[in-house]
């Protein structure tokens, strides 16, 4: 109960307002903070009470059938088998004393392995998660306005504007010396209904050129890179069509700018982090619409490619009448770099939570093993153990299993992520799910480091040990 109202408290003040803001960037709300109801506190609670109790149930159950007078006896050591490595002799001869013992060991507590190598496990696949989100969030600003889109701003004109006014517009793009490239385009929004979801806007872009358009606004498969083209039909992004469970060859519908319901066939899904996107080609997109392909933008590409040339030169293109509106990459990816701050926290809070949780269970399992077996290690003190020999001795066993655990850790992990990169961000951003080799290697040495910060204090305790009082019989 203690734990629970801790939690509950720490949940509240701590965590909830850390993924509030992750999740409100793009929102309005009365309140700064929707107060939660009470019942998903209770329900907290009720859980940790029947997990705690359950165990408590399941480790005094056989305990209890005993009578009074078995119970104050000390549980006689476990017999040690042989054991299946033992058998494959080749294996087992080239095996030192101290590894035989360690391999017997193991097998003969067979509870304790299990809960050492899943309560390891657990542990690993938390900061695995963690810093597998660290680069599924991390990778997003690069690859969406590094790699993907290399243009620097998009300028929405009026294409029904006054001949006079769209004449002076071209004049002024083309005489902008700031202007490095310009591709032509038609960019419009539509409205895709998710179920049971709000409805996501979805940008429709038609370009004039497309070979030209790909040296700006790349198209490709985002797990074999293969560049995707627009002859076929529509490509779409990939969480949108995540979203609906749509494929190449199945048909999107949607809705135009003027409210109208169109269906299209999907000819391919392309990489992308940010916002919705359909890529049309013009034949299509005339067949689809039913009028003819009449650009109203512009991708531009600037030799100056900073903020503040980007800034200037969008206050200038705005200043022309036909021009409606300009859409910045660097004030997109600012909104993205500010959600990807946000979420930043959410996962150091993970790690945070999953390291505690490590050196916890660690700490506890490790204890047990200990204190279960503190006549066992007093007696190979007596027969010549170094104290250091003594922590050896333990710590070969946790850190065999906590190598397994790791191993297991690995796949609950992989599979926790690939959960978290579909619910943690928002309806229009999508994670990379691609995870980098470092955060195996960061996962195993953080459970590594607690297991060997365990030891340590553990091999304290083993240092003090009375070798004489913990022989005893305790009749």
């Amino acid at each position: 109960l203690m734990g629970s109202v801790a939690g509950i408290i720490a949940g509240h003040k701590i965590l909830m307002p850390v993924v509030f803001r992750a999740y409100s960037s793009n929102f309005l709300f009365n309140e700064a903070l929707p107060l939660l109801s009470p019942m998903f506190s209770i329900i907290a609670v009720m859980m940790s009470l029947f997990c705690t109790g359950f165990v408590a149930l399941l480790t005094t159950r056989s305990s209890l059938r005993d009578n009074a007078a078995t119970l104050l006896r000390p549980k006689s050591p476990k017999s040690g088998n042989r054991i299946f490595l033992e058998r494959v002799t080749p294996v087992w001869r080239r095996l030192s004393f101290n590894n035989k013992v360690t391999a017997r060991n193991l097998f003969r507590y067979k509870k304790r392995m299990l809960m050492t190598i899943l309560g390891v496990a657990g542990c690993t696949a938390l900061i695995f998660m963690g810093f597998a989100i660290r680069d599924s969030v991390g990778g997003i600003l690069e690859k969406q306005y590094g790699d993907l889109f290399s243009y620097d701003t998009i300028v929405i004109f009026d294409e029904n504007a006054d001949p006079d006014e769209l004449a002076e517009y071209n004049e002024a793009l083309i005489s902008d010396r700031r202007v490095s490239h310009v591709f032509t385009a038609r960019f419009e929004r539509g409205v895709v209904k998710i179920p049971d979801k709000l409805d996501q806007d979805i940008y429709i872009v038609v370009p004039e050129s497309e070979a030209e358009f790909h040296t700006v606004n790349k198209l490709r498969d985002r797990k074999s890179k293969e560049v995707l083209t627009l002859h076929e039909g529509a490509v779409i992004s990939e969480k949108i069509a995540l979203s609906l469970g749509l494929n190449a060859g199945d048909r999107l519908s949607f809705k135009d700018g003027d409210g109208e319901e169109k269906s299209i066939k999907i000819s391919g899904i392309t990489e992308n982090y940010s916002a919705h996107y359909m890529y049309v080609s013009t034949s299509y997109y005339e067949e689809i619409f039913g009028e003819s392909f009449e650009p109203n933008c512009h991708y531009i590409l600037l030799h100056e490619h900073d903020d503040k040339s980007i800034s200037e030169f969008s206050t200038s293109m705005l200043k022309e009448d036909a021009v409606l509106s300009t859409l910045n990459t660097n004030t997109a990816a600012e909104t993205i770099a500010e959600l990807i701050e946000a979420l930043n926290i959410v996962v150091l809070v993970i790690i945070l939570a999953s390291s505690t949780l490590a050196v916890v269970v660690l700490y506890n399992l490790t204890n047990i093993n200990v204190s279960e077996r503190i006549r066992e290690l007093s007696t190979i003190m007596v027969l010549g153990f170094y104290p250091t020999e003594v922590t050896a001795y333990v710590y070969r066993e946790t850190s065999l299993l906590t190598g397994i655990g790791i191993l297991l850790g690995y796949l609950l992990g992989l599979l926790l992520h690939g959960f978290v990169v579909h619910a943690l961000p928002p309806a229009n951003v999508m994670m990379d799910p691609a995870v980098r080799p470092d955060t195996f290697v960061l996962a195993a040495g953080f459970t590594f480091t607690f297991s060997f910060i365990v030891m340590l204090i553990m091999h304290r305790r083993l240092r003090g040990v009375d070798m004489v009082e913990a022989l005893k019989a305790i009749e």
